[in-house]
């Protein structure tokens, strides 16, 4: 049936202290025993050694974290393994320091890679100490008698150059067990083993055994759970890891105390099940970029119904030319703010009162549809004043995003939205170009 990896879990119990070093010390033997056992991957819960956030900052040692990693990197190089486990993780670029709760795959004589958590969990504060995570980032491994031997990490695709002896690992970290599409994501690119690592609280452990074996059988994968036991600051955490079959069968389920175990994951019965029938697929559909792009008296209704239903409205706006990089990666982060993006372009009229009698250089409607066409934006919609203040009015969006050019004093609507509870976000800029200077590089090459 195909060949196996033995996968080790190691259900561990948080403690109240921040004794990273002590907790090392407990999971270390099951380490161990785990590997002469033959698991090649052996997996911890998300923050092992500390516990959930609880909305201060001083409950994440963020400075113990390296040598943390050094000691369990030691240990992996000793025994030829790898391990999953949740770790914070800090990162700086542009100057800035982001913080990440993260899902570390530490292998064998090799740099750890790392998948950052995309849902935070606001009832713990995480969205105060964490940056959020922006895309899957699946671990593949090379794998020869249940043992994993080598490693690379892909964002996007699948390479096959080593696929007979390959198997993908989709990392997802607690709270991300309830949004099917990260999970679907990852197989849909290949991956074989879904791993969530978590700090599920008892009262809801019911939930977590059902979106565990969901998430098997929609995707028709084996899915690992990895809970932790144990209580920290009130929270009970319920255990129940276990893991799953491509059929929704549970192999092996923890109780409520601290256990470790390993098992074979036959992994010929994914291909058994998906010849059957295959559900582990891409949606076959779209939404037309005609439907994306209304009037405002229809938009509204469909904003104050997704608002109602307690999802974030990002809108920005802007004239949008000449599509370019620029305007892409723009539109990209402004959509990581919420959870649907509106955005508002400025009829020909609105243009040519603000750029000149010589702009737009192409009609409303192209604009629009252009834009429209971007999988990040939800929706679009054309207005004719010289600024979006109305517009903002009528939408009353969550989040209201422009470039970081604009003073924080100078962006329109700003005040509305702040003073309705909502936030502003302005976005740096990563490419240095604008739909001037492209119209000014054309004028210039033909005056040669």
């Amino acid at each position: 049936m195909g060949y196996n990896l033995r996968v080790g879990v190691i259900q561990h119990k948080i403690y109240g202290s921040s004794d990273w070093l002590g907790q090392f010390k407990s999971v270390k033997e099951d380490i161990i025993r785990l590997s002469k056992e033959g698991a090649g991957l052996i997996c911890l819960p998300e923050l092992w050694h500390c516990g959930p956030v609880l909305k201060k900052e001083g409950d994440i040692p963020f400075n113990d974290a390296s040598s943390l990693l050094s000691m369990l990197q030691a240990l992996v190089n000793e025994l030829n393994i790898f391990l999953i486990c949740g770790m914070p993780e800090s990162y700086d670029m542009h100057g800035r320091e982001y913080r990440f709760n993260a899902a570390y795959l530490i292998s064998h004589r090799k740099t750890p890679e790392s998948y950052r958590k995309i849902h935070l969990f606001r009832p713990f504060g995480e969205d105060r100490i964490f940056s959020r995570g922006i895309t899957p980032v699946a671990f593949w491994l090379n794998i020869e008698d249940g043992r994993a031997t080598k490693s690379y990490s892909d964002t996007n695709n699948l390479d096959t150059h080593h696929q007979n002896m390959e198997i993908g690992i989709g990392p997802i970290i607690c709270f991300d067990l309830r949004f099917p599409e990260l999970s679907r994501e990852y197989a849909i690119i290949g991956c074989s083993v879904i791993v969530c690592i978590a700090l599920w609280p008892e009262e809801r452990i019911g939930q977590f055994k059902a979106l565990l074996r969901a998430r098997a059988i929609e995707n028709q994968c084996f899915v690992v759970g990895v809970n932790a036991c144990g209580k920290k600051a009130g929270v009970q955490f319920g255990g129940a890891s276990s893991i799953i079959s491509p059929k929704g069968d549970v192999l092996y389920e923890c109780g409520k105390e601290k256990e470790a175990f390993s098992l074979d994951l036959e992994i010929g019965l994914i291909k058994e099940a998906r010849n059957r029938f295959l559900t582990a697929r891409p949606k076959n559909w779209q939404i037309p970029i005609s439907s994306k792009t209304l009037l405002l008296n229809d938009l509204m209704p469909i904003v104050k119904r997704r608002r109602a239903s307690g999802q974030k409205c990002v809108f920005t706006n802007g004239c949008f030319d000449i599509i370019h990089a620029g305007h892409v990666a723009y539109l990209e982060e402004a959509r990581r703010q919420g959870d649907f993006l509106v955005v508002g372009i400025n009829s020909d009229s609105s243009v040519k009162k603000i750029k000149g009698s010589l702009r737009p250089i192409n009609p409303e409607h192209i604009r629009a549809s252009v834009i429209a066409g971007l999988g990040c934006v939800d929706y679009v919609t054309i207005f004719n004043e010289t600024t979006p203040l109305q517009l903002i009015k009528s939408l009353m969006p969550d989040c209201l995003v422009k470039g970081e050019d604009w003073g924080p004093n100078d962006i329109v609507g700003a005040d509305t939205v702040k003073k309705n509870g909502g936030s502003v976000y302005r976005i740096p800029f990563v490419h240095d170009i604008s739909t001037t200077k492209i119209i000014g590089k054309i004028v210039a090459s033909h005056k040669k």
